[in-house]
């Protein structure tokens, strides 16, 4: 993962954003669904240095988003006709193609992309609920044998936070949401005691803060929470 890492320009520090990434990138390519014909597509996408990096080594990749609504997260409406202007190194333009769309309702034919794979957006969709219908149209436009991967937000502590999932959450909404199946039957759970015990606080903090794989500072809650990441096969 370290050499996809590199590609992407992430800078040298510990951080859950950048493991959402290299993850993702790594564990599709161990499915076997990076190729040079594969069709994929990012829900949620923003402007994430990973659209870039599969625009270089796949057919087509399609970044969704509502970018015509939504602002504040480092990138602007234009990113619909100017996705160049976010990009962190040289990419193939005519690989890369952009739509305005919610996950909820994805305008893409049945059974028409390789994969598909969403980072920190599921929990923003609008609850639990929301998010089973996310894995649904997922599961919906991925080929038979394709793969989905997605990264979402575990909560760690007893505090709550609404959008935040628990393990039960999990299996509920995410795992048993689709007909997808889980790649690999048990999820890593695992996680240093220091990191539980020296969350990082995402409102008082920088973002530069290494390592930074627990946090916390979810709104007005008390919540600590870090991300987990999550493989599906569709059969």
């Amino acid at each position: 993962m370290i050499g996809v890492l590199q590609e992407l320009g992430e800078p040298v520090r510990i951080h859950r954003k950048a493991w959402e990434m290299g993850s993702c990138i790594a564990g599709l390519q161990s499915l076997g669904a990076v190729t040079p014909d594969a069709v994929g597509l990012s829900v949620g996408a923003g402007a994430e240095r990973s659209l870039f990096w599969f625009a270089n080594h796949v057919e087509k990749m399609i970044a969704t988003d509502l970018y015509t609504s939504e602002a504040g997260w480092g990138w602007g409406r234009d990113f619909l006709a100017r996705p160049a202007k976010y990009a962190p190194f040289p990419y193939r333009e005519d690989h890369l193609e952009v739509r305005n769309m919610s996950g909820l309702a994805l305008e893409v034919p049945d059974e028409s992309v390789d994969f598909v794979y969403t980072l920190s957006s599921i929990e923003h969709f609008g609850g639990h609920e929301a998010a089973r219908q996310a894995m649904r149209e997922m599961a919906r436009i991925t080929r038979s044998g394709g793969s989905v991967c997605v990264v979402t937000e575990l909560l760690l502590s007893r505090a709550e936070a609404p959008e935040l999932f628990t393990y039960p959450d999990l299996q509920t909404y995410l795992i048993e949401g689709s007909s997808l199946t889980l790649a690999e039957p048990v999820i890593d759970l695992r996680i240093s005691a220091s990191l539980l015990q020296y969350p990082v606080n995402m409102l008082t903090e920088s973002d530069s803060v290494s390592p930074h794989i627990v946090v916390t500072g979810w709104g007005e809650s008390a919540a600590v929470w870090t991300s987990v990441i999550l493989f599906f096969r569709k059969p």
